[in-house]
């Protein structure tokens, strides 16, 4: 007969193994714990929002840019078209039940670009320095200067709808005036886009569609 200690070693023996191959075949594991009468429910991640994803992945663009196998730098930025606006109020309300959203979701006659840059060169991690970044959007035959680049620092908040956001990452939303291209409260879009980062690490320019 085996000792209640030999039982509980081969019982966590058994249990670590079935977590080490859950793991090793890429399946997640959620274990949750509640009393009666209460219900506990794990929102997915943005990848896995079938409401979500479709309408990120359209409005996404990344870049990583490496010299002599190191990684130099990368960049991931969200155009936040009304499309985009609306999956990303429709998530939240799913995640927080409410309409309180933190971020801007309305910008009138603007156009924002949500960005997330890393790069190993510590003072090109400031996308709101104008002595080392250029910004410029191109919309449509206008070129266009951002209105503000403001620094997103609530890390926990913003993971959630963006899974490209590290602990090594900065994030940062630029606005662009696109009134001055002829729109209106409505953002009509142009069918060219783009956006541009001029530095002396790297030129990036991104475009939509």
């Amino acid at each position: 007969m085996r000792s209640r200690g030999g039982i509980t070693k081969t019982v966590f023996r058994n249990c670590a193994l079935g977590f080490f191959f859950l793991g090793l075949f890429g399946l997640n594991v959620a274990c949750t714990s509640s009393p009666n009468n209460a219900t506990v429910t794990i929102p997915p991640a943005p990848a896995a929002d079938d409401e979500y994803q479709e309408t990120l992945t359209k409005w996404q663009r990344s870049v990583k840019v490496y010299d002599q196998f190191q990684n130099r730098i990368e960049l991931n930025a969200v155009l936040f078209t009304e499309e985009m606006r609306s999956a990303y109020v429709a998530r939240w309300k799913r995640l927080r039940g409410d309409s309180n959203v933190s971020m801007a979701a309305e910008f009138g006659g603007n156009l924002a670009v949500l960005v997330s840059l890393f790069t190993p060169q510590e003072d090109f991690m400031r996308l709101d320095n104008k002595n080392l970044w250029t910004l410029r959007m191109g919309f449509g035959s206008e070129t266009l200067v951002p209105v503000t680049v403001l620094r997103l620092y609530d890390k926990p908040m913003h993971e959630g709808f963006f899974d490209f956001i590290s602990k090594w990452s900065s994030e940062y939303l630029v606005v662009f005036d696109v009134s001055t291209a002829g729109a209106s409260q409505s953002v009509a879009l142009p069918e060219f886009i783009s956006a541009q980062f001029y530095s002396s690490l790297a030129y990036i320019d991104l475009r939509w569609p």
